[in-house]
């Protein structure tokens, strides 16, 4: 389902909704991200690399799985992003800590 929505963004233009720039940089997954949403590209990245959990930082919470990230990273507002960096850096610290 998120892959269909790689074809129907506009070629050339960021990810993000409501943007338009056009000076834009692949993700490891096909997205186009521009400077300014660059944390989102982010957001879809670390995504990636740690298999999709599920996060939540305050009033916010992001559920497990690449269309839940997809969603969050193509339509979320900013306040949105913001809590899910810090829920990442919290999940980091929970989760890489245990490991080490």
């Amino acid at each position: 389902m998120l892959y269909d929505a790689i074809e129907i963004l506009l070629p050339d233009l960021c990810s993000a909704l409501e943007c338009t720039s056009t000076e834009v940089k692949p993700d490891s997954l096909g997205f186009l991200w521009c400077e300014d949403c660059s944390e989102r590209r982010y957001l879809m990245e670390w995504g990636k690399r740690y298999g999709w959990p599920a996060l939540s930082f305050g009033e916010y919470a992001l559920a497990e799985g690449i269309e839940m990230y997809g969603t969050t990273s193509l339509l979320g507002d900013d306040d949105r992003i913001c809590a899910m960096l810090a829920a990442m850096e919290e999940w980091e610290r929970t989760n890489l800590e245990e490991v080490a």
